[in-house]
């Protein structure tokens, strides 16, 4: 069941969709490599939602990849809601791990102050 909640004036909601900072990390070196904190100035961009091994340098790579996407929040409780990953993920926020999730392709979320 998909949830929406509507955007009020004590809740304001701001769609992450469009381009983010992207880095494969076949190695997995990203958390000695600070990528937690913050991705290197060479790291692509592509868009999101989308499927990074559809394009032609990824096809079949099934390794892990990096994302981020810099947003400014007021202070107070937050949502985050993903439509979907693949397998899993570990989300950060200002550095510091805010949740993971296991299970692809299905939707889940994070509430933290």
């Amino acid at each position: 069941m998909k949830r929406f909640i509507t955007e009020h004036r004590k809740r304001r909601a701001l769609s992450l969709d469009g381009l983010w900072q992207f880095v494969c990390d076949p190695e997995e070196q990203g958390i000695a490599l600070g990528y937690e904190k913050g991705l290197p100035a060479s790291a692509e961009r592509r868009f999101v939602p989308s499927v990074f091994a559809a394009t032609p340098d990824l096809l079949g790579y099934e390794g892990v990849c990096w994302y981020e996407r810099r947003v400014f929040m007021e202070k107070g409780t937050v949502r985050l809601h993903f439509g979907a990953v693949m397998t899993d993920c570990t989300v950060y926020l200002d550095g510091e791990e805010i949740g993971k999730h296991y299970g692809g392709f299905c939707e889940f979320e994070f509430v933290f102050k």
